[in-house]
């Protein structure tokens, strides 16, 4: 598996994300500090909505091979113009919570995702697995 961060909003899914794609028991847990399981660094969610820890996300995006940035398309969490071009890797959008969204929410997610740049924009939905299949494609090439 790629070396990935993920970084997203307060409640993106980024922890159950991550316990989804490696495996491990969904279950809730709030992250507090950038923490490494496996391949996978989780970043908590204050670290994108604040502006004085991206120098940490930035920093800690030199050390990956993707940044998997998550939007959870039941909220009007904004984007930051041009975050995603200051990163030092490749960045892979994903949608999360798409069985809560309905279709226009998910699609107006990927729409933002797309017009800060990111081209690849996978939507997902941890809990059941849905959109799954995808990630490993992207993140898991043999």
């Amino acid at each position: 598996m790629k070396k990935v961060l993920l970084i997203g909003g307060v409640g993106a899914g980024k922890s159950t994300f991550r316990q989804r794609l490696t495996a491990a028991p969904i279950e809730y847990a709030k992250t507090q500090a950038l923490e490494l399981f496996g391949q996978v660094v989780d970043s908590p969610g204050e670290y994108w909505e604040r502006r004085r820890f991206w120098q940490a996300l930035q920093m800690t995006s030199c050390d990956v091979d993707v940044v998997a940035l998550l939007l959870d398309p039941t909220t009007t969490a904004r984007i930051p113009a041009g975050f995603a071009s200051g990163l030092s890797c490749p960045v892979i959008g994903v949608v999360t919570k798409s069985t809560l969204a309905t279709p226009q929410q998910v699609e107006t997610a990927r729409v933002r995702l797309s017009q800060e740049g990111i081209e690849q924009v996978l939507v997902v939905d941890s809990i059941s697995g849905d959109g799954f299949e995808a990630v490993r494609e992207v993140l898991c090439p043999d």
